[in-house]
């Protein structure tokens, strides 16, 4: 881990010498959450269990990271900074802005002393977001309550039709990823462009229960299951946010 987080900081750093248009942060990855659906939950009453679970690897992160490099080398030609936001403090003031309702806005004064020294134009800021619990599972949004930042949402109860296979399932259990992506003009300290994301992956399996879907997915076959949802999804939001900086 050490190794990684020193090869990290030595491409940011060379990065930074050639004076790059683009630096890139993401501050979504410090823990994953865990959702489960309550029976019988309406709309407006949200009882759903919620498992907050640390990452102390920076995998997630390290994934955007690396997507949206790709995705800026792809569009502009030029190679990025990538920073960590390894002050926990950046993680706990996203969080207090998220349950607030405000915008990142509040983050910048923070993440300056971060980028000051890249010579970038403009920062891509990934932070966690906040959003309705609606999964698409098949040709249905099925979910209700809150979710945030990335995780899983579990349904037990549910009843599925996978038509394809004609079968019926009870309940599902969806990847997702909530998150925003915003163009930060580090001139003029602000925030000039954004992209919302609302993503999901859900699986059901034919006669059987959610809750033995859950428990037969591996730990490293869940992780990689947020890394596609996570790629994808950089990977269509950064080349628009480039238009936005031209």
């Amino acid at each position: 881990m050490r190794r990684f987080l020193a090869a990290l900081a030595a491409l940011a750093f060379a990065t930074a010498t050639h004076a790059s248009r683009y630096a890139v942060i993401s501050l979504i990855g410090d823990e994953m959450l865990i959702v489960g659906a309550a029976q019988g939950t309406g709309q407006r009453i949200d009882r759903n269990s919620r498992t907050y679970v640390p990452l102390d690897d920076p995998v997630i992160d390290k994934t955007v990271l690396l997507a949206a490099k790709d995705a800026l080398e792809r569009t502009t030609g030029a190679e990025p900074v990538l920073l960590f936001g390894r002050d926990r403090r950046l993680y706990a003031m996203q969080q207090r802005l998220m349950t607030e309702g405000q915008g990142m806005e509040g983050l910048l004064s923070y993440i300056r002393p971060l980028v000051k020294d890249t010579g970038a134009r403009y920062l891509v800021l990934f932070t966690k977001a906040r959003r309705e619990a609606k999964m698409q599972v098949y040709e249905q949004a099925l979910g209700n309550g809150m979710a945030e930042g990335v995780g899983f949402y579990v349904d037990p109860s549910t009843e599925i039709v996978i038509r394809e296979k004609q079968q019926n399932a009870t309940g599902f259990v969806s990847a997702y990823a909530f998150f925003d992506v915003a163009l930060v003009d580090l001139a003029k300290g602000a925030i000039v462009g954004e992209q919302r994301v609302a993503a999901n992956r859900a699986t059901a399996a034919p006669n059987t229960v959610a809750t033995e879907v859950w428990s037969g997915i591996s730990g490293a076959e869940k992780m990689r299951m947020l890394q596609e949802i996570l790629r994808e999804e950089v990977a269509r939001t950064v080349p628009v946010l480039v238009d936005q900086s031209k």
